[in-house]
């Protein structure tokens, strides 16, 4: 059920942001209630209960509004609900798997349907960011990538006949998503298991450049001026600010909903003024864009990497499929360093919720089958 209701939420908040949300709530309480039914005792329930407490105390101890605590620090909550969703899920194995890979095919179905329609409707070739009915290109192009790997590194009995037209049709997906970092990280990816998948990407650049599409390579130029040669982002200056004031958060964190997330820049945090952050004029902006700052500043070094460790080392660790789940877990952390895809419900029952579905490369079998 709350699988259901993250892919019914998913499309909703493009249109009623406030439904969604409080369809992933109704999501995140029956998790919760089926781990007491249940009653799981693991090392991620465990880290639950001890990320809450903790969360708690940095709220009482910088006397932070509990609302803006409460909207920011459930956050912190999804990796670890993701975890131990996915070993609730253990014993349907198979049916999650393929209901999450079906869902991504319905997805790109609608995609190509409606790139189709654009182009006959505007009588021209026209190369928009692929959105599906999930509205976001780079959630977009995540879903097909972590489809891929799941598809490329496991045997799974229903997909197995047609193994290669879904490695082609999740590639091809990925790459009309046109986002940068899914690109990237679909290179990376590449790098790893096959470099004659580098052509791929490479020629879609060099198609790119020679039909001088200006919208998308210009946004390329842009990003690579303002986060690699001036460095002049708010991203780029969550990582300064960290850097240069770590002594202040080190042991303590400034609390949940202070720097960095939706909820600081809502309920108009004093770190911004009291570190003179420079917005560089990204005053529109939710959130800073990047996710490892907003950590580190808001629950301090020492739990902050501890929460790293459990979050994102310990599954591949505990995982019976350890080259899946670091493929998986890569392309989760290093997106995030662009952007909040760890703490965001969408990308993480996309990524960590299938760390504990998929065994070694066989045949995967739902134990009550």
């Amino acid at each position: 059920m709350p699988l259901f209701l993250l892919f019914i939420a998913i499309p909703i908040e493009k249109y009623n942001i406030d439904f969604s949300r409080a369809i992933k709530f109704l999501a995140i309480l029956i998790i919760v209630l089926n781990a007491i039914f249940l009653k799981q005792r693991n090392i991620f329930v465990l880290l639950l209960v001890l990320t809450v407490v903790y969360l708690c105390f940095l709220t009482y101890y910088n006397n932070i509004n509990i609302k803006q605590a409460g909207e920011d620090g459930i956050r912190y909550l999804i990796p670890i609900l993701a975890l131990i969703y996915g070993l609730q899920l253990k014993d349907v194995k198979t049916k999650a798997i393929t209901i999450i890979i079906v869902y991504v095919l319905l997805n790109d179905f609608y995609q190509l349907i409606s790139g189709i329609y654009t182009m006959l409707n505007e009588k021209q070739l026209v190369f928009k960011r692929a959105t599906g009915f999930v509205g976001f290109f780079d959630f977009f192009g995540f879903i097909n990538l972590v489809a891929l790997v799941v598809i490329n590194e496991t045997i799974l009995p229903r997909f197995e006949n047609f193994k290669l037209h879904l490695k082609v049709v999740f590639t091809f997906f990925i790459l009309w998503s046109l986002s940068l970092k899914i690109v990237i990280l679909f290179m990376v990816y590449a790098i790893i298991k096959n470099r004659k998948l580098l052509l791929i990407p490479a020629g879609l650049i060099v198609f790119l450049m020679l039909v001088k599409n200006t919208t998308i390579t210009n946004a390329i130029l842009l990003r690579v001026d303002r986060y690699l040669v001036h460095q002049d982002s708010a991203r780029n200056e969550s990582y300064r600010l960290m850097y240069n004031n770590i002594n202040d958060f080190w042991l303590f964190g400034k609390g949940p909903g202070t720097f960095g997330g939706p909820a600081s820049t809502k309920y108009e945090s004093f770190l911004y003024k009291k570190y003179k952050f420079n917005w560089f004029g990204e005053y529109g902006m939710a959130t800073t864009d990047t996710y490892y700052p907003h950590l580190i500043v808001e629950l301090g070094m020492v739990f902050g990497l501890f929460y790293l460790i459990i979050v994102l080392i310990m599954p591949i660790y505990i995982s019976p499929n350890k080259l899946l789940s670091l493929s998986v877990i890569l392309i989760l952390s290093l997106n995030s360093v662009f952007s909040f895809a760890l703490n965001s419900m969408s990308y993480c029952f996309f990524s960590l919720l299938l760390i504990f579905l998929v065994e070694n490369k066989h045949l995967v079998k739902d134990t009550k089958e």
